[in-house]
């Protein structure tokens, strides 16, 4: 595919896996080619299309993340909150570079992308308010979100997620500001890493082993 195009490109998934017949591959592709769309608003040209959508793209993948979480890995964990701790533990099998890179920690962007974005209706839309009884008081006060982050303007989208190499110093959460309390957080970074979570899963042997995937025959 040409490095400008932009046009969805299918996950690279393990030949051997039948992404037809998975019920969770197939709803999470269906999920990303809505948060590609999304990656190239807004169209000034059209007025219903003004909105960058950027909230609802990162929701969308937060959305992904959840759902991979509990049907291809880990699944379910003996844990009281088996939701959080299903999303953790997939969030650390994501490509991530470290913090001496200005990438967020990887345990703290789990947080941050679960108690923020993921089922934001149930979690008070995204705020810690509510006055539930030992609620976890999010770990910021603000989020900056946008489609590139750190990745210089003079690249266009297009070419971004066609490229074979994520740059590590394009990290895809990082604090900004010296109070590190406001959050970066780079929708191109997050819809590139959370496919090639998904596609390196694929290739996992222990998954397949488990009859996680439905297999070609």
């Amino acid at each position: 595919m040409a490095r400008n195009s932009t046009k969805y490109k299918p996950l690279d998934l393990n030949p051997i896996v039948y992404r037809e017949k998975s019920r969770p591959l197939c709803n999470a592709e269906l999920l990303l080619r809505d948060a590609h769309a999304m990656l190239f608003l807004p169209r000034n040209d059209v007025a219903a299309l003004q909105s960058g959508c950027n909230y609802a793209m990162l929701i969308t993948l937060c959305c992904v993340l959840g759902g991979i979480s509990r049907t291809i890995y880990p699944r379910s964990v003996p844990h009281p909150n088996g939701d959080r701790a299903c999303f953790s533990k997939l969030f650390g099998r994501i490509p991530w570079e470290s913090d001496k890179q200005g990438w967020i920690p990887r345990e703290t962007a789990a947080d941050i992308l679960y108690d923020g974005f993921r089922s934001p209706l149930v979690h008070e839309l995204g705020t810690d308010e509510g006055g539930k009884s030992g609620k976890r008081s999010l770990l910021h006060d603000k989020y900056v979100v946008g489609k590139r982050g750190l990745i210089p303007a003079k690249l266009p989208l297009a070419e971004i997620i066609n490229c074979d190499r994520w740059e590590p110093e394009w990290a895809v959460m990082h604090y900004k500001g010296a109070d590190r309390k406001k959050v970066k957080i780079s929708l191109v970074g997050l819809y590139i890493h959370t496919r090639k979570l998904i596609e390196q899963l694929s290739y996992d042997e222990e998954l397949i082993k488990k009859g996680v995937f439905p297999l070609r025959t």
